[in-house]
């Protein structure tokens, strides 16, 4: 069944989370969350960092969650739109909340981290979405992100995407 996606003007979007929405909106995606543990890593994540959501009536078909690891860097930790919601604008608008919100209370750097910057059938949309916002990428393959493990050779999983912060879209100042 086809859904078309509402009209990005009538979903507004709010400061909160909802771990319920989180797990329905991650379960319709498994491509991109199918390992158990780490949905409800995700779920788990949402009863404990701020974020935003996105609601064309009383249903979250939306979310943003952010951590904030310095006063002025911050990392989108999680986002995910309802697949019967994609392409209609709600991701941007995520964004450009959750960064105008750090803006204002002096985050510099917003950090986003990724499987890959690169198209592929596996994450469809999602570098487009990325660099749509101005985001760029800032690692590879070679040289993991602080915490995260080595990749094997010929994959991109811990790529980094990241841009300074300012009050209105994640672009350079």
């Amino acid at each position: 069944m086809t859904v078309e996606p509402r009209d990005p003007a009538q979903v507004r979007i709010e400061q909160g989370t909802d771990p319920a929405a989180t797990e329905r909106i991650l379960r319709a995606l498994p491509e991109r969350f199918g390992l158990e543990q780490s949905l409800l890593d995700h779920v788990a994540a949402a009863k404990r960092l701020p974020g935003h959501l996105a609601r064309p009536g009383d249903d979250v078909v939306g979310l943003l969650l952010v951590e904030r690891h310095f006063p002025t860097a911050a990392e989108i930790h999680l986002m995910a739109v309802d697949p019967a919601h994609h392409r209609a604008g709600i991701g941007r608008r995520l964004v450009a909340a959750a960064e105008a919100e750090l803006a204002a209370g002096g985050v510099r750097l917003l950090q986003v981290k990724t499987r890959s910057v690169r198209p592929g059938p596996e994450l469809p949309g999602h570098p487009r979405l990325l660099r749509g916002d101005g985001l760029r990428a800032a690692g590879g393959a070679s040289r993991p992100l602080a915490g995260q493990p080595v990749p094997d050779p010929g994959e991109d999983p811990g790529a980094g995407v990241s841009q300074p912060a300012t009050a209105t879209t994640v672009r350079n100042r």
